[in-house]
């Protein structure tokens, strides 16, 4: 990518580099510089002179820099070295050879090629060559002439290259000198192959590479290591505090060039090389960048020149406005002395080689107007080696006597209560007041020819005296031209030596005692008042050249007749608007009659006030301001409801009403006889309203308006629900879903109507619901006869009430009342009506509204039936199906608990929804599986506890709710069977309770609701034995002992009979048994078979009776011969038969 450098940022860059002041000038702080000024008095107490001094130190600034060029003399620059030479030398010619120091190096050249993991591939090159053009030097011909000898030739070692630099430069710097800055500038073109070894090192075994379009040596150059190691040696130099630039003259055609980098320089090498070159730069605006030779050498030279160009060592002393410079000297170090130059409000003085030393200027200025407040005088900077010092700024203070340096004119006016105000109100006709006039005469008054003092006055003023004074209070000797017609004062100010300069600054007071003249007629005062008071202003005429003083006023004292007007209730007192508590309560007009000091000017005042129809006058009556009665006789119409009062003379004038106060008292009410609708119209107007009247000679002075509003009565929205058992009431449980109701909304309207423009009933239905019939009714029940507007989609009734005479007067004080005729509709789901279960019913309120604006009733409610939930269990065998009680026909008969979920409509408040079932631990869980009513799978994950026999099945919400359960029924089908382990006797206790018992549970939000108990009965029956003698069954044989087979042959069991010849069996399991006698009892003989019994369902309980035959000889009784002998016969007839065998086999 294409990244010129700006010329602006190469230029800021070198100037922070070698100047740092520079940069920011403005901002230089203050150093050795001492500003002071002294304010000295001139015969002009307006214009004073300024002498400022100015000491410093010079020179302020003595920075010095070395500068270390690292030029890169790698082959690259053979074509170009010539233009980067010459920017170079131009750059040293900017350098100051007293203070600056150069030094020049240069590297090139490399050693041979290392392979990976530093394998040697040859040492075919010449050796790392870093050289020492030119030492540190203040002798920048000889820098120049390092320059020259710099002759570019193969590899880039630039780390050895800064390493060397640096080396060198900690050699031959000498002590630190903390005034010194040293600067570093490495300028190189191609990308650094060569480390510190002196080895271009490879990423591949070969010296060279396929690049794709030729073979190049540095196509697999290990790049990443040799910027590495430039980047570290850059890290050393800025880690000794040095400043480190660097720039990069990026020539794409020879880095990208086939045998060079090729496709690789865009992609990798040339971002990853200027990124380092970047970081390496003490700031990244001090890389340098250009991949054009001429453009490169040119920003260098140009650069140069604005960071080394030395701006003329100088001071600039700014003089602010309003000053003029009079003089100005500096006196420096052996007597020296000059005279910097003036030039209007600037002072410059030319530094450039003045000897070192203290220097002091001394310069004068005097004001050209005077100054009122503190103002800057002088400020400004020095210019030192490059840098930048301010000059601090001088103020001077305000003159005290400025405010009088300026020809103005003042005036107050004062009564005997009012001092110094611009505008008094006089008390009485004939009071006195003063006008006081300020004359300031400024600076320049002395150029004026003639001064004249003036005021004329209103003609209808008597002037009664005047007094000119100067501002030590001596009256000044000038005698005043008054004329009395036309009310005028005129004073003519002399001169003085032929010239008014002794008036500049200087200050006259003129006084003028005046008052109204007597007989001044009223309606002339009056118009003066109009316009805010008697006016007047003063004037100083300069050379015919009139300079005005601010207006006063003195106002009459004419109080006109007044008519306020209150109002009081019972908890109101004098207010301008009563809000009346009932229709009934009492309350009076208040009528305040103030006749001002005027009333002798009239022949006739009458008091009089016009009531409303509408109000009833019960009382009137007058006191004067102390409350004392007066005796009139008010002449009061009920028809017209007015109180009139004419006041009587006394003694031919009502001069004795001045500046009297009388009040009016009528109690009213409203009457009894007004209707509703009367009144909403007065509400609707805010209040019955009121003014009063002072007649003056049949001319009415309107008193300003009351008002009484009547109690007003708010509008109101009541709703009840009834259905076929329950009447106006705010919830309303329904028997069935199909049960009709009525909603029933009153809607009283409140006595505020008149003023409304819109009146509608209004109802939102749910739109569960179906809108039967609509009717509206009033108070008496009479029919309103209007259309409501019923939307069947939105299930929203309205009724939009007519006006009547344009208005909806006649509603005020009106009840109506609206019947909707409801029932839930047919459509409704289970799911649709469970939600509104959960939320106590189906809601609903009525709005009433005036003017768009809703007054909504209590809410009202119905309560859909409510279905509980249940539970039933069955179980189902091979044989029996959904029955309470199965009875398995073996023990690994499998068998399935089916239990019916119903869950009623009650379900969408739910939190959790859980299906249980507890197992008997003889059992063995096999499968479970949860259908809804459609037998359609309920995709759920049982949780079963193998140890505890517990099935737990936790429902999902659907859109965050069990509403969807409502009306539902689900199935859970539980295969099992009696475990293998179980045995017998564990078998047999379940047998002894009438089977193996089984309860399911639905459980809401942890609350139980438990099935029937369903049981399956194991396959457990048992032998009964009844042992009897063959011809005689009564004879109950005692101790026969039988052993019990199962169909395997297994002893299951061995049974005695007891007295009564019965034996009864353990607890056998249904199936085929063999029953075989193993001892007769004494004196019978064994059964020669075995006995086949099966035990079933249908026959759990085996009953047998077995005959035994007596024996045909009589068994010996114990402790005689017995059966041996019988044993030893049967002994020796075995034998005899096995000797014949043998011997029948060896004849053979």
């Amino acid at each position: 990518m294409k990244k010129n450098i700006s010329v602006f940022l190469i230029i800021l860059l070198f100037l922070q580099l070698f100047s740092p002041g520079l940069i920011s000038l403005a901002a230089s702080p203050v150093k050795n510089i001492d500003h002071k000024l002294q304010t000295k008095e001139t015969a002009s107490m307006c214009l004073r002179e300024h002498e400022g001094q100015i000491n410093f130190q010079w020179p302020l600034n003595k920075k010095k820099v070395d500068f270390v060029i690292v030029q890169d003399a790698s082959g690259s620059f053979k074509g170009s070295i010539g233009s980067v030479k010459s920017a170079l030398k131009k750059i040293v010619d900017q350098l100051d050879p007293q203070n600056d120091r150069v030094m020049v190096t240069s590297y090139q050249d490399y050693k041979g090629f290392k392979g990976i993991n530093g394998q040697l591939l040859n040492n075919s090159g010449p050796g790392v060559k870093t050289i020492l053009q030119s030492g540190l030097t203040h002798n920048l011909g000889a820098a120049k002439q390092g320059i020259d000898r710099i002759n570019p030739n193969s590899g880039t070692p630039t780390a050895s290259g800064l390493q060397f630099a640096l080396q060198q430069y900690e050699r031959e710097k000498g002590a630190d000198d903390p005034n010194r800055e040293t600067i570093f500038l490495l300028v190189t073109d191609g990308v650094a192959n060569v480390q510190t070894d002196g080895y271009i090192h490879k990423l591949s075994n070969q010296v060279s590479d396929w690049s794709g379009r030729a073979w190049s040596s540095e196509y697999a150059q290990d790049y990443k290591g040799a910027l590495g190691e430039v980047k570290e040696k850059g890290q050393n130099i800025k880690n000794k505090g040095y400043k480190l630039v660097t720039a990069f003259w990026e020539n794409k055609d020879t880095l990208a060039a086939a045998d060079q980098y090729y496709d690789k320089y865009d992609r990798e090498v040339g971002p990853y090389s200027r990124n380092i070159l970047e970081s390496m730069a003490t700031k990244p605006e001090w890389f340098v960048l250009s991949n054009n030779i001429e453009e490169f050498s040119k920003k260098l030279i140009e650069t140069v020149t604005q960071v080394t160009k030395k701006e003329k060592d100088k001071m600039i002393l700014d003089i602010y406005k309003n000053l003029q410079v009079d003089d100005v000297k500096v006196s420096g170090p052996n007597g020296m002395t000059t005279k910097p130059v003036i030039n209007n409000s600037q002072i410059t003085w030319d530094l450039e080689g003045q000897p070192e030393g203290n220097y002091t200027i001394t310069y004068k200025v005097k004001e050209t107007t005077p100054q009122l407040n503190e103002f800057n005088v002088a400020g400004g900077y020095f210019i030192s080696y490059d840098e930048k010092f301010e000059i601090p700024i001088v103020k001077a203070q305000g003159n005290p006597n400025a405010s009088n340096c300026s020809t103005d004119i003042t005036k107050k006016v004062s009564d005997s209560d009012e001092k110094l105000v611009e505008a008094a109100s006089l008390k009485a006709l004939d009071e006195k007041f003063t006008y006081d006039v300020n004359f300031n005469f400024g600076y320049d008054v002395g150029k004026n020819h003639e001064i004249v003092l003036q005021d004329d006055l209103e003609d209808i003023l008597d002037i009664l005296d005047t007094k000119l004074v100067n501002k030590n209070g001596d009256e000044v000797a000038v005698t005043p031209v008054i004329d009395k017609g036309k009310s005028s004062v005129v004073y003519k100010i002399p001169q003085k030596d032929g010239s008014y300069d002794y008036l500049a600054g200087q200050q006259y007071k003129l006084t003028i005692t005046a008052k109204i003249k007597s007989g001044t007629n009223i309606e002339v005062l009056k118009q003066f008042i109009s316009k805010g008071g008697i006016p007047n202003t003063a004037q100083m005429v300069l050379d015919d050249k009139p300079l005005e003083s601010n207006k006063v006023t003195v106002t009459p004292p004419i109080e006109e007749p007044k008519v306020k007007k209150t109002v009081s209730d019972s908890d109101e007192t004098d207010v301008e608007k009563a809000t009346l508590l009932d229709r009934k309560e009492k309350f009076t007009w208040n009528v305040k009659y103030e006749f001002g000091n005027t009333p002798s000017a009239y022949d006739s005042i009458v008091l009089q006030d016009d009531l409303e129809d509408i109000l009833d006058i019960l009382d009137v009556k007058v006191v004067n301001k102390k409350g004392e009665a007066i005796k009139v006789e008010p002449k009061v119409d009920q028809i017209l409801k007015r109180v009139t009062i004419e006041l009587p003379k006394k003694d031919g004038s009502y001069t004795y009403l001045t500046d009297e106060i009388y009040t009016m008292h009528i109690t009213s009410k409203i009457a009894d006889s007004a209707s509703n609708e009367e009144i909403a119209k007065y509400i609707a107007k805010d209040g019955i309203p009121n003014k009063a009247e002072l007649l003056l000679d049949h001319k009415p002075t309107t008193s300003n308006e009351v008002y009484v509003k009547p109690p007003t009565e708010k509008p109101k929205v009541n709703k009840t629900v009834s259905d076929q058992d329950e009447k106006e009431v705010e919830k309303a449980i329904l028997k069935g879903k199909n049960e009709e109701f009525i909603w029933n909304v009153d809607y009283k309207f409140g006595n505020n109507t008149a003023k409304l423009e819109k009146v509608v009933l209004q109802d939102d239905l749910e739109d569960i619901l179906d809108i039967l019939e609509v009717k509206l009714v009033d108070s008496q029940g009479k029919t309103i006869e209007v259309t409501p507007k019923i939307d069947e989609k939105t299930k929203r009734v309205m009724i939009e009430l007519p006006k009547k005479d344009n208005s909806y007067a006649y509603l005020a004080g009106q009840t109506y009342t609206m019947y909707i005729k409801s029932k839930i509709t047919d459509t409704a789901s289970t799911e649709e009506i469970a939600k509104y279960i959960a939320n106590g019913g189906i809601p609903n309120k009525a709005e009433l509204l005036f003017d768009n604006n809703p007054t909504a009733s209590n809410e009202a409610k119905v309560v859909p039936p409510t279905e509980k939930p249940e539970v039933n269990k069955t179980v189902s065998d091979q044989d029996e199906k959904e029955v309470e009680n199965a009875i398995l026909q073996g023990k690994n008969e499998e068998f399935t608990w089916n239990i019916d979920y119903k869950f009623g409509n009650d379900t969408a408040k739910l939190k959790k929804v859980v299906l249980q079932d507890d197992l008997e631990d003889i059992l063995d869980i096999l499968e479970v599986k949860l259908v809804d009513a459609q037998g359609k799978v309920i995709e759920v994950t049982p949780k079963v506890d193998e140890k505890t026999k517990q099935i737990v099945i936790e429902l999902p919400k659907e859109n965050d709710s069990y509403a969807y359960l409502a009306g539902q029924t689900y199935t859970m089908y539980i295969k099992s069977k009696i475990t293998d382990t179980a045995s017998t006797e564990e078998i047999t206790k379940y047998v002894a309770k009438g089977g193996i018992p089984n309860k399911a549970k639905l459980v809401f939000d942890n609350t139980p609701t438990t099935s029937n108990e369903a049981k399956v009965v194991p396959p457990i029956g048992k032998v009964e034995l009844e042992k009897v003698d063959a011809k005689n069954s009564d004879v109950k044989l005692e101790n026969a002992v039988f052993q019990i087979l199962d169909k395997d042959g297994k002893e299951v069991g061995i049974v005695t009979t007891d007295k009564n010849g019965k034996a009864i069996s353990g607890p056998l399991l249904f199936g085929t048994y063999k029953i075989k006698e193993i001892k007769a009892p004494n004196g019978y003989m064994l059964l020669r078979d075995p006995i086949e019994v099966e035990i079933t369902s249908k026959t759990p309980i085996q009953k047998i009776q077995v005959a035994n035959e007596k024996s045909d000889w009589n068994i010996p009784e114990t402790g005689g011969i017995g059966t041996t002998i019988f044993y030893a016969i049967g002994v020796t007839l075995m034998i005899i038969a096995t000797i014949v065998f043998f011997r029948k086999r060896k004849s053979y």
